[in-house]
This record gives structure tokens, sequence and C-alpha cells, in this order.
């Protein structure tokens, strides 16, 4: 249970970085460079299967205001069941602030130009589209 009460939080905000397996590395060094120069709180967390790329990521920034974006993706075959292409990524708020689309901008916006036209927005069809009309809401 959360401090406002909720039992369950789901995200605000969904994207995909559609990247292969191989950029993973590249992302994590991303997700460093930002928790550093933006004072964030980063959680890391993966697993090698001893082939030389990570079976799994697990990657957590949250600021003190309780915004919490997290990347959680496994290895998946190409094609295979449940297929997710790239990187699903998703904010979260842990409790109510009025900064995190300042803080869900600049995500997006760094991760735009270190991975130009990668970053995408899954409607509720599960096609991709523009960026949620939410985070012009500044």
């Amino acid at each position: 249970m959360f401090l406002d009460g909720r039992k369950q939080i789901s995200p605000v905000v969904s994207m995909n970085l559609n990247v292969s397996q191989s950029e993973w590395g590249n992302v994590r060094e991303f997700f460093r460079r930002l928790s550093a120069s933006h004072r964030l709180s980063l959680q890391d967390g993966e697993d090698f299967s001893g082939v030389g790329l990570p079976d799994s990521l697990g990657l957590d920034l949250c600021d003190n205001n309780g915004t919490n974006i997290s990347v959680t993706a496994y290895n998946q075959s190409e094609g295979g069941k449940g297929f997710i292409r790239g990187l699903p990524i998703e904010i979260y708020l842990v409790h109510d602030n009025s900064n995190w689309k300042i803080f869900a901008c600049d995500f997006i916006e760094a991760m735009q130009q270190s991975w130009p036209g990668k970053v995408e927005f899954p409607d509720k069809s599960g096609t991709y589209g523009p960026k949620p009309a939410i985070l012009d809401q500044k």
C-alpha cells in the first residue's frame, strides 16, 4: 500500500524505445548519465546468460517528488510468442506531484536526441502514435 492509500499504480505514460538488445548497454549508460546530471536515484539490474548480451534489463529512475521511470525487458526472440519490440518504458507517479511532466518531457527529449525516430508511444489499440497529449499540458 502506498502512503496516500492506493494499493496499486498504473503508468501515466507508456512508450517504447525501438532498439535491439545490442543497444541495451547504451540505454543503461543513458540512464546512468541522466541520473547523475539530474540528481536522480538509479536502480540498475541485469542478468547475463554468458553469451555476452543481457537476458534481462531492469532500470528505474526516481526523483524526490515521486516520479518513477521504469524499463523492464527480457530477451525474447523476434516474432516469438509475446514478442515485444524494443524496450517498454513506463512513467509512474508514486504520489501526485506537479513536476512530473517537466521531468518526463526532459527525459523523452533526451531519449529522442539519443535515438532519433526510435521513441514510440503505443495507443490503446497497440499501434504507435504521437506523444500523448497529457505531456503537452505542462
